[in-house]
This record gives structure tokens, C-alpha cells and sequence, in this order.
């Protein structure tokens, strides 16, 4: 549906702005199309308990790497490598050998197998929220607090705002979960040890921001960086858009060419100018009815969603959509595979030993996918 409102709204502008080019579009149109293909053709047929094992095992593995590249560095000043080194790194300019000494030059951000911290936020959360939310363990109890210790060390040390967000929204939900539950009675009631535990947590917590470990990230956040180009540009283009770009957009891959043609600069413009946040990017390129429809989808995931581990990860999802470019990516299919998992099986998305074989197979076949995809 959203696709084909997004196509709608392209094809407008292509006839109705006087600056928008199709051929700028067509990739984006294509990409689109693709992700959508893919994200209805894996649903239902995906193993969704595979899938989750393994979101926490590569959150864990990244997180575990970035821990020793932090420790190389403050010992030895040494920079471990971040790529394959057989591997050449794609860049606007084409494949590149990534030099970390000039990487680095700025200031020293560890982020395991990732180039961008916030790139290791977004992939490690839903493998951190399933390590702390999920009913059930999904490798093993102790291995999952021990990865989700690991996890949330490693998007520390990061020092991204993006992961520190992160790690507040499911720390916060991880923690009302275990000092918040229902009784037999059916009654709300509070839990003394998952109190404690949370004042615990608190106490850490708030030791670590009086360490100055995460100064970086609020001054970076606090002075702009690149919070103004990802969510205060967007904003203000969309004050100064008339009423014709408001209704059908500028056109996929054509904020650029608005830009230029109405001298429409902002003072968070940067090299990239079709750089803006995924919800942003919706209302610029296609116009007001498609920023809806994204909402409105967005919505309706996180509503869907029957527990705390699938809203918080929902509620992630939502926060990166207000920040990041996504929605035209892999990001944005990785995120919505996930909670249509998280949807379509539930407690079976995540656990053999709580559904066997048969349930799984009524759980697939009640939400008409049929017994071959169990």
C-alpha cells in the first residue's frame, strides 16, 4: 500500500515539478519495490527462532570486539581494523582501502565490525532487547544477561547518542518488566527484588554519565553535529515547502534538485543534501499523505505488538525513524522482518522449548502460512 502511494506521489512530481528528474528516482523506485518483495516473501518462512539466536549472537560478537578495540586503544594505542582487509570499502568516490589513522583523526569511536557506531546501535538493539525482554531464554539465562552486559559495555564505549537512546529505552523497559507484574489475582503489583535491581541499575547508570564516558556524546548532541542535518534540516525545509511539494513531494532522489532550484539552504546543510531522517525524508520526497502512511504503518507495528520485548523493539524502530535514513533501506526491511516475526509466532519467535513442534506448526498455519513453513 505504502509503495504504491509512494509511486503515485513520484510520478506527480516527475510531471508536476519543474526540477524533478524520473531517471534520479528510478533507483530508489526499484530499491523500494525490492524491499518490499523481500520483506512479504520471507514472512511466515523465515525461522524465526534461528533469527533471533542469531541477532543476539552477532549484537554479542560486535559488542565483545568493540570492548578490545577500546582496551588496544587506551593500552597500546593501537587501532585494530574494523574491515576484512581483502576487502575494499564502497564509498561515493568507489572502493577505498580505509586508513584508520585518518579515520580516527577526530577522535577515537570504537564500534566493532561496523564503520559508524550509530550503524552498531541500530543493528545491536533488537539483539539486546531480546538478550533482556524475551520470556524466554534465547541461547541460555546466564548467557543472555552475559550478552546483554556485553552489549550494552560495547555501545558505551561507543560513545554514540544513537546507542546511548538505545540503551535507555530498553534498559527502562527491562526494568519495568522485572519490577512491574500481574498477579494470579490479576492485579498490578511490584516486585521488591526487581526494585532493588533497578535502583541498582540506576546507581550504575548514573556513575557511568558522572564518568565522563559519554561526554562526547552529549556534546556532540548538545552542539549539533549531526543531529541538526539528521532531524532539525528536515524540519526546517518542511516549514518553507509550498503547497504543491507539500502535497506530492520533490520526488524520490530529488531533495538535491529542490534544493538548488528554490535556494532552499538550511544553516545544517552539509555535502550530502539528500541526507534527512527516514519520517522527514517521506514528507519532502513524497508529500504529506505518504509521511502519514509511514506513520500511520509505524503505528500500527508497535500496536501490534503483544508484549514488551516486540513494543520496545517497535518503539526503537520508530525513535531510528525519527533520526536515521532508513526508509528506503535494508535498515528499514531488517527492523520490519523482525517485528513481523515478532508478530506472526509470538513466545515461538523465540523459544523450541516453549512451543514444540506441533504448536509451532498451529501457530504458522493460524496466521495462514501453512504447515510447510513450520
Amino acid at each position: 500500500m505504502i509503495f504504491a502511494m509512494v509511486l503515485l506521489a513520484n510520478t506527480l512530481a516527475v510531471i508536476c515539478q519543474p526540477f524533478c528528474s524520473f531517471s534520479d528516482s528510478v533507483s530508489v523506485l526499484i530499491r523500494i519495490a525490492f524491499y518490499a518483495v523481500l520483506i512479504f516473501a520471507v514472512r511466515g518462512r523465515i525461522d524465526a527462532v534461528l533469527l533471533c539466536r542469531l541477532l543476539v549472537l552477532l549484537a554479542f560478537a560486535n559488542g565483545f570486539y568493540t570492548i578490545i578495540q577500546f582496551v588496544s586503544y587506551q593500552v597500546s594505542g593501537v587501532y585494530l581494523p574494523i574491515t576484512l582487509p581483502f576487502l575494499e570499502v564502497e564509498s561515493s568516490e568507489g572502493g577505498i582501502r580505509l586508513d584508520l589513522d585518518s579515520y580516527y583523526m577526530w577522535s577515537f569511536r570504537p564500534s566493532g565490525f561496523f564503520l559508524e557506531p550509530s550503524y552498531a546501535a541500530l543493528f545491536s538493539a533488537p539483539g539486546l532487547a531480546l538478550s533482556l525482554l524475551s520470556n524466554k531464554a534465547i541461547l541460555e539465562k546466564r548467557a543472555d544477561l552475559f550478552a546483554a552486559f556485553v552489549i550494552t559495555v560495547g555501545l558505551f564505549l561507543s560513545t554514540s547518542s544513537m546507542g546511548l537512546a538505545i540503551l535507555a529505552i530498553v534498559w527502562i523497559a527491562a526494568i519495568f518488566k522485572r519490577i512491574v507484574y500481574r498477579g494470579e489475582d490479576g492485579t498490578t503489583r511490584i516486585s521488591s527484588p526487581g526494585l532493588l535491581a533497578a535502583m541498582g541499575i540506576a546507581v550504575f547508570l548514573i556513575a557511568v554519565l558522572f564518568s565522563g564516558l559519554v561526554d562526547s556524546s552529549l556534546s556532540r548532541v548538545s552542539s549539533g553535529g549531526s543531529f541538526g542535518q539528521r532531524i532539525l534540516r528536515g524540519v526546517e525545509l518542511a516549514q518553507d515547502m509550498d503547497i504543491r511539494t507539500f502535497i506530492m513531494g520533490t520526488g524520490l532522489n530529488n531533495l538535491t534538485e529542490y534544493v538548488r532550484y528554490y535556494g532552499a539552504t538550511t544553516p545544517y546543510d552539509e555535502a550530502n543534501l539528500e541526507y534527512v531522517s527516514a519520517f522527514a525524508g517521506a514528507l519532502l520526497n513524497s508529500g504529506i499523505l505518504v509521511f502519514i502512511g509511514y506513520m500511520a504503518f509505524s503505528a500500527k507495528l508497535f500496536l501490534s505488538q503483544k508484549d514488551i520485548l516486540g513494543k520496545t523493539i517497535a518503539l526503537v524502530f520508530i525513535v531510528l525513524c525519527f533520526v536515521e535514513a532508513m526508509t528506503n533501506s535494508y535498515r528499514f526491511a531488517f527492523y520490519v522482518v523482525i517485528l513481523f516475526a515478532l508478530y506472526d509466532f509470538g513466545d515461538c519467535a523465540v523459544s523450541h522449548v516453549l512451543c514444540g513442534d506441533e504448536e509451532r506448526i498451529h501457530v504458522f498455519k493460524k496466521r495462514g502460512y501453512g504447515e510447510a513453513s513450520a
